[in-house]
């Protein structure tokens, strides 16, 4: 036999059956769908001087995203706009469950992030910034003899990630630069 019903609210249910002699109850929760909380995803750290892709949600008490039922404005307060800069609000569109916006790392630091949004409560994240710092390694003999060719080459990385395109300034003393690259290639 199937029972075929509809949920009218929130809250918990008593569902009881009979069948002849027989009885039967369950507990059955009706969850409601609305937004209760605020999720934040963006890199950790961010990198400065660099555009940084952020992704604001808005999420159910079982922290499962839940589209919006009218526009959600989200306004956010630094305890350092020095560090980031951000805009001063975005808005989840009705219909959508997320935006997205981007954030400048302006300067390595840390700054709190709260973000107030009506009928939702305050939430406070923690942004951090690190700069590009690329490590560089220069591979060349230890000595030549005068008036001798030899080739000098560097290799660039960042986080043992090669670094590609890069421009390339050379500037030596005591020698004469033959041939040079002006960028990195893909090995860095």
């Amino acid at each position: 036999t199937l029972l075929d019903s509809k949920s009218l609210k929130a809250g918990s249910v008593t569902l009881s059956i009979e069948a002849g002699d027989f009885t039967a109850s369950t507990l059955i929760d009706n969850l409601a769908s609305k937004p209760a909380m605020i999720h934040l995803d963006y890199p950790d750290p961010l990198l400065t001087n660099v555009e940084n892709t952020f992704s604001i949600q808005v999420l159910d008490g079982q922290e499962l995203p839940v589209f919006a039922t009218q526009d959600i404005e989200m306004k956010f307060v630094l305890n350092d706009r020095s560090v980031i800069s951000i805009p001063e609000s975005i808005t989840i569109k009705k219909g959508d469950y997320y935006t997205l916006f981007d954030v400048k790392a302006n300067v390595v630091g840390q700054t709190e992030l709260a973000v107030l949004a009506s009928d939702l409560p305050l939430s406070k994240f923690v942004i951090g910034v690190d700069k590009v710092s690329p490590q560089i390694t220069i591979s060349s003999p230890d000595y030549v003899n005068p008036n001798t060719n030899f080739d000098l080459t560097i290799n660039v990385q960042q986080a043992n990630s090669p670094l590609s395109n890069m421009n390339v300034e050379w500037s030596v003393q005591g020698a004469e630069i033959q041939n040079m690259d002006s960028v990195t290639d893909e090995n860095g």
